[in-house]
């Protein structure tokens, strides 16, 4: 049954089928920062069903109102098909934002592409009055690549789709946590506030998740070909009592409801981060740091732990992404074992969640790194993944599909050096010393690092973390709401 809105001022209607991580993130900064706004929400799973699907529920959720001047939504829903099954909202200013495109989302195989996904975009981009990027990437992939997607069409192709959509395009990068709440987060987490605004509507409130706890053991295939040579290298198998550290296998996006048990795990990983054995020997080559390395500059923060250790403490590497194969984890695999069976001292933590895809890199090359490693899976709390990116020295990213890189950013903000490949996004957002061509290139500058830790801890990325602040991107999204 459908509800009414009560009378009154007028409403801006706030729509996300995918109330999870970035997209969850965004909306509620709107949310909170204009009044009289009305939120409705999905859960954050199986995005591929809400994609093909959110708009009929949805039409059936939204209460009707002829208070509503403004719909904010994101690329997930099909906008053309609510609009079509809820007329009364046609009017509205439709103002649609992009955290990724469906249209160059790189799958292994062509036959493996579902046109459907890519085509609600289009859709819903001719429909709405404002089709909002979190980066140029972003826009620029989406619009070059419209007539070569739609190419699959046998016949009667629509044509000049890029030109109607091109003049209703903007970029407004998606807005970092403020840095000092980042900070009191990590001191004070609180509790999951999955329902505490007003005039929200939760919708499909159920608990489950098609999210795999990503450190839980799992049946999985083996390796890729290219990468089934790695899993004949020879490695210390002994395992420290504690050296994996507290597993979390919670479903909630948010922080836990329990204070203080999520303290308790906090302390836990902050001890066992500044206190884990090195047992791995030094690797005694020689090697010289790139220039950038011993450059200053920057809005990174390095940490006084980070000086007080910077000459005995083995380089500390993250990888915090989705363990799926668009971020390419097979290729980060082979570089770190790389680095391992040439004897270079570092520390591993792989974080990020894990869904309904198994990759059996993860499976393969765990006991063959467990000697490095700090952390491996999913954090369920924003406070420990904090503190796990504090500690870090470098974060990598091997993705093949990155249209912003939220937890690459984030890093940067504790203080981690980035190294990202030269290509997607990441050349518009950092400089060139940070960005590598080749795994090999990698593998290079981590050893360098690795013979050199202190060098890398003496100094921050070149990028301007100010630029993605909510801050600085706020009046630009409030803008969006003008009638």
């Amino acid at each position: 049954m459908m509800s009414e809105c009560p009378a009154g001022e007028p409403r801006y209607l706030l729509i996300e089928p995918f109330y999870g991580g970035s997209h969850k993130q965004l909306i509620d900064l709107i949310h909170k920062a204009i009044p009289k706004c009305y939120l409705v929400t999905m859960t954050a799973k199986k995005w591929h069903w809400r994609s093909r699907v959110a708009a009929l529920y949805l039409a059936q959720t939204i209460p009707f109102s002829s208070e509503y001047k403004v719909l904010f939504c994101s690329s997930v829903l099909n906008l053309a098909e609510l609009v079509a099954l809820r007329p009364d909202l046609a009017p509205l200013k439709k103002v649609i934002y992009f955290h990724e495109n469906q249209l160059v989302y790189p799958v292994r195989e062509k036959k493996d592409r579902d046109i459907q996904h890519g085509y609600n975009q289009i859709l819903s981009s001719l429909v709405a009055d404002a089709v909002v990027f979190n980066s140029h990437y972003n826009m620029e992939s989406f619009l070059s690549s419209i007539n070569h997607f739609l190419h699959v069409i046998p016949d009667c192709r629509p044509k000049n789709l890029p030109a109607q959509i091109k003049p209703k395009c903007r970029v407004i990068h998606f807005p970092l946590q403020d840095q000092a709440k980042l900070q009191k987060e990590r001191v004070s987490p609180c509790e999951n506030q999955d329902t505490g605004v007003p005039g929200a509507l939760r919708s499909n409130q159920d608990e489950s998740s098609d999210r795999i706890p990503a450190n839980q053991n799992t049946s999985v295939d083996s390796l890729s070909n290219k990468n089934d040579s790695l899993g004949r290298i020879s490695s210390n198998q002994t395992t420290s009592k504690g050296k994996v550290l507290n597993n979390h296998t919670e479903a909630s996006e948010g922080f836990s409801s329990n204070e203080n048990s999520e303290l308790r795990s906090l302390d836990s990983i902050t001890h066992k981060l500044h206190n884990c054995p090195d047992r791995t020997q030094p690797d005694l080559a020689a090697g010289s740091i790139p220039s950038s390395a011993t450059d200053g500059g920057g809005t990174g923060i390095v940490s006084a732990d980070k000086e007080a250790t910077q000459c005995s403490k083995p380089l500390h590497i993250v990888w915090a992404h989705r363990w799926e194969h668009d971020k390419d984890p097979e290729s980060f695999f082979e570089v770190v074992l790389r680095l391992h069976t040439e004897g270079c001292r570092f520390h591993l933590s792989v974080l990020g969640e894990q869904f309904t895809e198994n990759l059996g890199v993860f499976e393969t090359s765990r006991p063959l790194l467990e000697d490095h490693i700090l952390h491996w899976g999913y954090l369920s709390s924003k406070a420990q993944f904090l503190t796990v990116l504090q500690d870090a020295d470098v974060a990598v990213s091997t993705a093949l599909h990155e249209f912003f890189g939220v937890s690459m950013l984030e890093a940067v903000q504790q203080g981690c050096y980035p190294l990202c490949p030269n290509r997607l996004v990441y050349p518009e957002i950092y400089p060139k010393q940070c960005l590598y061509n080749t795994s090999n290139q990698l593998f290079k500058m981590l050893r360098r690092f690795c013979c050199h830790p202190e060098l890398v801890r003496k100094q921050t990325a070149k990028v301007d973390i100010s630029q993605f602040s909510w801050e600085a991107r706020r009046e630009e999204f409030l803008g969006l709401f003008e009638v």
